[in-house]
């Protein structure tokens, strides 16, 4: 008699552990967020003064899914839009640019500190922050300084974007979503 009790309780602890692993599971699953681009297109480029942006990816941050992730493995998880900027062919010296999104859609539940970005240019980190005070239609700053690039140069950029995974309950990041345009301003500069 106390084994069938035993086995019983056995099947009961059993059935509540498997429950517990499914409920955690469709949960997960149900609640990502979302990242809209336009995933259809193809190369792009962009002509602004003497300097051409060209996409490898595209304008738009080019995901639809954004995992919570850990900051240091940002590099190889985070959603990302690849371009370079070189100089037009009838660009005669060097010139200076700026980086910013802009036609931003954003809702409100990624309007905060872990929602953040990271644009590198050849590699190098030089700007970065969270979305907590981004507004849908207005135009965010990447670079507050212009870079300047001479006539011959080439800079490769990347912009990332990522829900940076903390210690505390972040449930409510889950179903947003995030769409922006990485646009460049130029000018040309006296050598």
């Amino acid at each position: 008699m106390e084994k069938i009790k035993k086995h019983k309780l056995l099947i009961i602890v059993l059935a509540l552990i498997t429950l517990i692993v499914v409920s955690i599971a469709l949960t997960y699953a149900y609640f990502t967020a979302e990242v809209e681009g336009n995933d259809t297109a193809s190369t792009v480029k962009i002509t602004a003064g003497n300097l051409i942006i060209d996409f490898e990816t595209s304008a738009y941050i080019n995901n639809t899914k954004a995992n919570l992730i850990k900051d240091e493995d940002r590099a190889s998880m985070a959603d990302k839009t690849v371009f370079t900027i070189s100089h037009a062919t009838n660009s005669n010296g060097p010139a200076e640019y700026t980086l910013s999104l802009q036609n931003v859609e954003i809702s409100s539940n990624l309007k905060s500190k872990d929602f953040k970005w990271e644009l590198l240019i050849n590699n190098t980190v030089v700007a970065s922050g969270n979305f907590a005070n981004l507004s849908t239609g207005n135009t965010y700053k990447l670079i507050s300084t212009a870079r300047r690039l001479e006539k011959n140069d080439v800079d490769k950029g990347e912009l990332r974007v990522w829900l940076s995974e903390t210690s505390s309950d972040q449930s409510s990041l889950y179903g947003g979503k995030f769409k922006a345009k990485v646009a460049i301003e130029a000018k040309t500069v006296q050598g």
